[in-house]
């Protein structure tokens, strides 16, 4: 009898203590939130005065890991101020829907974490090369997915699979878009230093002649960083090559080149892009803003890399004042001839300033698109202001 009732108290203190171990995933959960408020205006030769302002932000409740897992649920909401939007054809629908508001589970996820090793399955933030949050306006990008990834000393690999994505980048109408009919899988490996770091990363986009983006693309870079006393330098090439499938058009390669020189508080910048012609085809940079270097706050390369040579250079210049960050850019986009003797020319200016205090951050862009050849391209002549402010609880 003394045995049994033994046993008894072992099995139960086991029991008992399981129990108050999983408990401490909920007791010791974290929450932490964003409250953001952005004000986009647009003047445009086709609409004039479009713009709105919208209030919103995040809630993740993420659990404490057990044994390596744990689990977390992000919601996110952005409504339409109407008093200060503008109505009609003057409403500038891209933060918060046509119908003024936007409310979406975009994290739900089940982690486990073994030393470096890290398995996610569910709703998740990407950030790679072809497949980003692209996090600049009221909704990031995020995926459903399966991420896998793994780190060993200066060398990590990283591979998944993904099946749908929501965000500003897909449009806040219908969320939770395919990336392809059949999905995209990915792999990655980098090598990173102090000094050099390089970048090798494979995509299967599947998809149909629809989706317009079925492709295998690859993608690599190589970075390397140094210092000359209180100069900072940083050099990179990368390039994309990207292959048609199932006659979705897609089809590139894409050569890069960029500079960065860093004196105290003063940077410049130089960034290049050269899109090779592939006749009645064009590039893809991927689900959410992407990777070129030239890349800026609107104008990409893709915009004028169908059926023709088209390059792009971007110089610019920044300085960092009390906790105050300054920036311009200026980008030229050219196009050869493509098979109808359509020229491009597209000149963007971006200017923007950024200040941090505390856990409130603010900024503010001005972005100019001139389309010197009157094409429509990237929706021809226009301006954007926006001010985005956000706080951190």
């Amino acid at each position: 009898m003394k045995k049994i009732t033994c046993i008894s108290l072992i099995v139960s203190t086991l029991v008992t203590t399981a129990f108050a171990d999983v408990n401490t995933m909920f007791d010791d959960a974290k929450v932490k939130g964003q409250i953001r408020t952005l004000h986009s205006f647009i003047d445009s030769d086709s609409s004039e005065n479009v713009y709105a302002t919208v209030l919103g932000g995040s809630l993740k409740y993420e659990l404490t890991p057990y044994n390596g897992f744990n689990g977390a649920a992000k919601f996110v909401t952005t409504k339409n101020i109407t008093p200060l939007s503008g109505e009609d054809e003057n409403y500038n629908d891209a933060l918060s829907s046509q119908k003024g508001e936007y409310t979406q589970l975009v994290e739900g996820y089940m982690n486990y974490k073994f030393n470096t090793l890290n398995v996610r399955v569910g709703r998740q933030n990407i950030d790679t090369p072809l497949a980003d949050s692209d996090d600049i306006a009221m909704v990031a990008n995020t995926f459903k997915a399966v991420d896998v990834s793994y780190m060993q000393d200066v060398v990590s690999l990283e591979m998944g699979y993904l099946r749908e994505w929501q965000g500003a980048d897909v449009g806040l109408e219908d969320p939770w878009l395919t990336t392809g009919k059949d999905g995209t899988y990915f792999l990655g490996l980098s090598y990173s230093t102090d000094m050099f770091e390089t970048n090798f990363w494979l995509y299967n986009i599947n998809g149909e002649k629809d989706d317009e983006i079925a492709n295998n693309s690859i993608y690599t870079d190589a970075i390397l960083n140094y210092e000359i006393q209180n100069i900072k330098i940083s050099t990179a090439l990368q390039y994309l090559q990207q292959v048609e499938l199932d006659s979705s058009g897609i089809e590139s390669s894409i050569y890069g080149i960029s500079s960065e020189i860093g004196v105290k508080d003063i940077t410049f910048s130089f960034a290049y892009n050269k899109s090779l012609k592939q006749s009645q085809k064009q590039s893809f940079s991927g689900f959410g803003g992407g990777t070129l270097f030239t890349n800026m706050d609107s104008m990409i390369v893709d915009a004028i890399s169908a059926d023709r040579d088209a390059d792009a250079l971007v110089v610019g210049f920044g300085y960092e004042y009390k906790g105050i960050n300054f920036s311009y850019a200026y980008g030229d986009f050219n196009g050869d001839k493509d098979s109808q003797a359509k020229e491009e020319h597209i000149v963007e200016q971006d200017l923007s300033i950024t200040y941090n205090y505390k856990d409130i951050n603010i900024e503010a862009i001005y972005a100019q698109n001139d389309d010197t050849k009157n094409t429509n391209s990237n929706d021809g002549d226009w301006k954007n202001l926006r001010v985005l402010v956000k706080y951190d609880f």
